[in-house]
């Protein structure tokens, strides 16, 4: 099953243009499924495109190796659904997970909104929707704010809440 996910089911949802294509998939990782994608590209006609894999570096925050392949010229980012665990540390140990866990691991709650391209609905098992609506911006997961809590840092970039018309929950 494919998901858009994110940012771009967000901006869509405000009416707002946005090329942040993001799909999250359930039973394989970003790279084998962008090379899936190439691979039937160049079987129906069309040009294949090589793939871009940006590896994890758990030092600089990126903790899941992302692929990106251009389709139709819009650059769009494959990885897997996943959840994340934290021991004592701000860095947290992956594993593949559901969307259910995937959507709470994400920083706010109008960030983890997934379309599903399979059923063609809005999936938001955090409040996502509610929140656009009420034009706030809430941390999506208990998970979060613990680490927030103990590192001290900010992960709520209030210039951008200003750009989506939102404010930060209290």
């Amino acid at each position: 099953i494919l998901r858009i996910a994110g940012g771009y089911v967000r901006d869509k949802l405000l009416g707002k243009d946005s090329n942040d294509i993001d799909i999250a998939i359930n039973n394989m990782t970003g790279e084998a499924f962008a090379n899936l994608v190439s691979e039937y590209m160049a079987e129906n006609g069309l040009r294949k495109q090589s793939v871009t894999v940006v590896e994890a570096n758990p030092g600089q925050s990126k903790h899941l190796a992302t692929a990106m392949i251009k389709v139709f010229g819009f650059p769009i980012d494959f990885v897997n659904l996943r959840t994340e665990t934290y021991a004592d540390s701000r860095i947290p140990t992956m594993e593949i997970g559901t969307p259910e866990e995937d959507a709470q691991r994400r920083d706010l709650t109008i960030n983890s909104l997934f379309y599903n391209i399979n059923t063609g609905e809005i999936e938001d098992f955090v409040g996502g929707i509610k929140d656009l609506e009420n034009k706030i911006a809430k941390i999506a997961s208990i998970k979060i704010t613990a680490v927030i809590e103990v590192t001290t840092e900010l992960v709520v970039p209030s210039p951008k809440l200003s750009v989506l018309g939102l404010i930060r929950s209290p």
